[in-house]
């Protein structure tokens, strides 16, 4: 989101920003993203690091904030031709920054545009959200296996902490995590008479 629209970043408050009516345009949008005006995400750091801060460059990139002119597929930054579809007929008599639509072409092609945005951004959304979850329960996975550990009734400490010793990998740890507590029991029974 902060190369999208007008969002930035805190990397002391830990959140996303943007100017009031960013926000209600991507509401309107995403009305399920209210979270995302005030939840702090502890992770972003870690996702630019994994994903990458790459932005698109090219003389056909568009960024989500460009002022577009729909008619002459210009923007307001650099004045480029951008065209979002390659196959696009253009006639070499008119140069392509000054080419304009009919009206039907624009309305055909405007709405065809903002579902494709839509879902672009759509998935994109979903996609961070997965990521985020993804990350917190990678970082909260030592914590979940020693509540499931303290779970299982009849366990000293001792083995308590020979079987955390056993959790090795996060495979282990998430099969552990799926049994009851009779087979982890089981488990861990088998596992320190081995």
């Amino acid at each position: 989101m902060r190369h999208n629209s007008g969002f930035g970043w805190d990397s002391n408050t830990k959140k996303f920003t943007a100017a009031e009516e960013v926000w209600e345009d991507y509401l309107k949008s995403h009305p399920k993203h209210e979270h995302y005006r005030s939840d702090t995400f502890e992770d972003y750091e870690d996702l630019r690091i994994v994903v990458g801060n790459g932005t698109a460059t090219g003389k056909y990139s568009i960024g989500l904030g460009d002022d577009a002119d729909a008619r002459t597929y210009e923007t307001e930054e650099n004045r480029e031709f951008a065209s979002p579809l390659p196959s696009h007929d253009i006639t070499s008599e008119i140069p392509p920054s000054t080419r304009k639509r009919d009206r039907t072409e624009f309305e055909a092609k405007s709405s065809a545009f903002k579902n494709t945005d839509q879902e672009v951004l759509h998935k994109f959304s979903h996609n961070l959200e997965n990521i985020t979850s993804k990350l917190e329960s990678i970082r909260d996975g030592g914590a979940t296996c020693w509540d499931a550990i303290k779970e299982v009734p009849n366990l000293d400490n001792r083995t308590r902490y020979k079987v955390l010793d056993l959790l090795t990998t996060r495979s282990l740890k998430m099969n552990f995590l799926k049994m009851t507590i009779e087979e982890r029991s089981g488990w861990i029974d088998y596992k320190l008479n081995e």
